[in-house]
């Protein structure tokens, strides 16, 4: 799971993406959900090695130093249940959907604030289905 802060003002968003995420800049690509299986020699490893062995650590601080204190200037919801981010550095995140099993979360928008779940995206018999509830933040994907 990734998890993007977003200030607005005094509040506190969160975006916890539990499917395919990819961070591009000037068409080159700073980060992807992939990176966690790929050392830092761009070997395949496997799912046990630490987080550290992966490049995923390296290009997480790599995309923090250039992220921060940037402003969102768009931020769209595709008809499939992609979410596209634009940042005013030229930054943008792409969240894909990339399977379509029942029962899958595939990322949540939430305040933090007062714990409240903005948007919910999972599929529930084969569609996209997003929850715009403003329930209170459920826990079935902490560990």
């Amino acid at each position: 799971m990734f998890e993007l802060i977003f200030e607005k003002g005094n509040k506190n968003f969160s975006l916890n993406v539990f499917c395919l995420l990819r961070i591009m800049m000037n068409n080159s690509i700073l980060l992807t959900s992939s990176d966690e299986f790929v050392d830092t020699n761009y070997h395949l490893i496997g799912s046990e090695a630490s987080e550290q062995v992966s490049i995923v650590y390296k290009n997480i601080v790599n995309v923090q130093q250039k992220s921060c204190n940037v402003k969102v200037t768009q931020a769209t919801l595709k008809e499939c249940g992609d979410v596209l981010i634009r940042l005013s550095n030229n930054i943008i995140i792409e969240i894909i959907i990339d399977c379509a099993a029942d029962g899958l979360e595939y990322y949540r928008l939430s305040d933090n604030d007062n714990g409240n779940n903005l948007i919910v995206a999972e599929t529930v018999k084969g569609q996209i289905h997003f929850d715009y509830t403003g329930g209170r933040t459920s826990q079935k994907n902490d560990p």
